[in-house]
C-alpha cells in the first residue's frame, strides 16, 4: 500500500489572492490512474489559475503498523473523524513505517543531458533507477541507498554551473510527484 496526496501549496500559488492551501491524502492501492476522477474534482474546486500537485509515497507503508499505532493515537487523544484519513495517512508516511527504503533525487535542472549523465551513473553504480519530470526539472527514484557525500557534491557543484539556480537534494521516505495541473484562469 502507497500513500497519495493532491496539494495545492503557497509555494505555487504566491500571487493568487485569498490563496488557502488545500490537501487530501488517501491510501493508495491501484495505479494513479483509478484517482484520475478524484483529482480532476480536486483541481476544480481551487481558484481560477491554481496549481495542484499529485504525489505518491517512493516507498512502501506498513499497513499493520500503521494500524497499531493509529489505535494508540485513537486512544491517547480526542481525534476529528473527519480527518481520519489524513491522520492515518501521516502516521503512514512516518520514515518508521515504510516497508522499502528507495531514495529520490530532486534534480532542479531542466538540462537533459545532465538528466541521462546524471542516471547513467547511477546505474553504472548498479542502482535500478526511474525518473519522471517534474516543474522544476527532474525526479530521480533509485531502489536503495549508498554513500552520496562525494556523488552530490560533484553533481551540484556540475549542474551549478549551468544554472547557479540548479540543485540537487537527496530525499529518503519521500513522495513522487504523478501529475500537475493548473486550474484554468476564467
Amino acid at each position: 500500500m502507497y500513500v497519495g496526496m493532491f496539494i495545492s501549496r503557497h509555494k505555487d500559488n504566491k500571487n493568487i489572492p485569498g490563496f488557502k492551501p488545500r490537501t487530501k491524502m488517501f491510501f493508495k492501492d491501484k495505479v494513479a490512474a483509478a484517482y484520475i476522477e478524484e483529482w480532476n474534482r480536486f483541481v476544480e474546486e481551487g481558484q481560477p489559475g491554481e496549481m495542484c500537485r499529485f504525489y505518491i509515497s517512493v516507498d512502501e507503508r506498513d499497513m499493520e503498523k500503521t494500524q497499531k499505532e493509529l489505535a494508540c493515537r485513537l486512544i491517547r487523544e480526542p481525534v476529528d473523524f473527519t480527518k481520519l484519513e489524513n491522520i492515518a495517512c501521516s502516521i503512514a508516511m512516518k520514515a518508521e513505517q515504510a516497508l522499502t527504503k528507495k531514495w529520490l533525487f530532486d534534480f532542479d535542472c531542466q538540462v537533459h543531458s545532465q538528466l541521462s549523465a546524471f542516471v547513467h551513473e547511477l546505474i553504472e553504480k548498479g542502482l535500478e533507477t526511474r525518473w519522471a519530470l517534474t516543474p522544476n526539472g527532474y525526479s530521480v527514484v533509485i531502489d536503495h541507498g549508498f554513500d552520496t557525500r562525494e556523488f552530490l557534491a560533484r553533481w551540484n557543484k556540475q549542474v551549478k554551473e549551468n544554472d547557479p539556480n540548479y540543485s540537487i537534494e537527496l530525499k529518503r521516505n519521500a513522495m513522487q510527484l504523478s501529475d500537475c495541473e493548473t486550474k484554468p484562469a476564467e
